[in-house]
């Protein structure tokens, strides 16, 4: 299937609408008062307030397409995974569901949406990290995958390989 980048946001954002989360419009580039940022650079950064209970969200069940510029690896740029301008696209729930229901959404969106080889396809989980011995596996995460993919298609990762 071919389809162009509009085709791939409309997609997006009607299959989360229709799963009950509210559109929210990319938000400027420079953040409204937020002084830890001085660019947007992630599709969660307009959603801080929301996430510290700073401000009530319009609905507990989000989706955005967030416009994001990058510069702390600007000298990286080029490759498959630096770039410096791109958009972000995010579904977010405050205080509704958890990753069960987001690794569920994500599947449906990936397999009946865009209609993805799922074969092809390898999931992440946070494995237990030697630098923070306090915080563990994800072993909830890995039981959900484990409804969609082989174990061999999961794969842990610490700390150090979080890129994001």
């Amino acid at each position: 299937m071919s389809l162009t980048s509009n085709e791939i946001r409309k997609r997006f954002l009607d299959y989360f609408s229709k799963k009950n989360h509210f559109v929210m419009p990319s938000a400027s580039l420079v953040p409204i008062n937020d002084p830890t940022l001085l660019i947007i650079n992630s599709g969660m950064a307009p959603m801080k307030p929301f996430f510290t209970g700073e401000k009530s969200p319009p609905h507990p069940r989000l989706c955005n397409i967030q416009k994001c510029i990058r510069t702390n690896d600007i000298d990286a740029v080029g490759d498959r995974h630096h770039l410096t301008f791109f958009e972000m696209m995010g579904n977010w729930s405050i205080g509704d569901y958890f990753k069960e229901t987001a690794i569920r959404l994500a599947w449906t969106m990936i397999h009946d949406v865009f209609e993805f080889d799922t074969s092809k396809l390898f999931a992440t989980v946070y494995s237990k990290d030697p630098k923070f011995p306090a915080i563990p596996a994800d072993e909830e995460s890995e039981r959900v995958w484990r409804m969609f993919l082989p174990p061999e298609r999961i794969i842990h990762l610490g700390a150090n390989h979080n890129f994001w």
